[in-house]
């Protein structure tokens, strides 16, 4: 990877920055992007021991559609909280929050796949 070591003037503008950043030149074209560090942080937790996993598991994937369904939805109780004054869920309530709506589509699922017969 090369270093670009930043200049003082460089330094105050990407301070500024809280998450990852277009970086563009004066006619507006972009040169490249910037993360901050605590931002980059967060962005690489993954468990590569999971991900091989999941690459070997049976279990079936879950669409992406469902996924971006159950994010819209853990979205929806976190302004839900905020607007009620609630305190903010923790991570471990988010990934429970997640789990149950997982836990739900597929017991729906199994219900609408059951023999007309019942």
């Amino acid at each position: 990877m090369t270093s670009i070591t930043a200049t003082k003037s460089m330094l105050t503008a990407l301070k500024q920055a809280k998450e990852r950043t277009r970086i563009l030149d004066s006619h507006g074209q972009i040169i490249g992007f910037f993360i901050p560090r605590n931002h980059a942080m967060l962005t690489t937790r993954f468990d590569l021991a999971e991900i091989e996993r999941r690459k070997r598991s049976k279990e079936k994937a879950i669409p992406h559609k469902e996924v971006m369904r159950h994010m819209r939805l853990l979205d929806a109780e976190i302004e839900r909280r905020r607007k009620a004054g609630e305190r903010k869920l923790t991570g471990d309530e988010a990934v429970a929050f997640v789990r149950r709506l997982k836990s739900v589509a597929i017991m729906a699922k199994e219900y609408t796949n059951l023999p007309s017969s019942l």
